[in-house]
């Protein structure tokens, strides 16, 4: 394994309190269509991007890391990371830099849930249901560079004290 490093602090760092979340409205309540399709506009963005999809499995764990805040002459698509939980129910947890913890489960059941976690949120996503499937909206090309592991994390709130 290689040396972790020291993520660039880039602006204020957020709070766990800065999660999002929400459930999408349907698209047309009133039609038996519209209550089951649901419209997820992509966050304003002038570069073209991607989206990822993705299928995991029971007690998979995703994550275990955090992004940083994009700079002028860096493009970074997870600031802030879109996530949109498609099928089935997982645990979320999340820990800013100042060590406040927020967990929470969410359960597609009745339609697609959003969060949007903000740059320097160390994140993890556990598979309660069989199955899930999730969607990320990527504004530009992923840069493995620009993610850091949970060391990398511990690295970083240190280097705050």
């Amino acid at each position: 394994m290689s040396e972790p490093r020291l993520a660039p602090i880039v602006g204020a760092l957020p709070s766990v309190r800065d999660v999002g979340l929400r459930p999408l409205p349907p698209d047309d309540p009133a039609s038996p269509k519209g209550r089951n399709t649901w419209n997820w506009p992509f966050p304003a963005n002038p570069i073209p991007g991607q989206t990822m999809i993705a299928r995991r499995f029971t007690g998979d764990a995703v994550g275990g890391h955090f992004h940083v805040r994009r700079t002028q002459d860096a493009l970074h698509n997870k600031d802030p990371e879109y996530l949109l939980l498609i099928t089935g129910r997982a645990h979320f947890w999340f820990q800013d830099t100042s060590g406040e913890e927020v967990e929470m489960v969410l359960d597609a059941t009745m339609g697609p849930q959003e969060v949007r976690i903000p740059p320097y949120i160390l994140h993890i996503v556990t598979v309660l249901s069989d199955m899930i499937i999730f969607i990320e909206q990527q504004p530009a090309a992923y840069d493995p560079k620009m993610t850091y592991n949970a060391d990398e994390f511990e690295l970083l709130v240190a280097s705050l004290k």
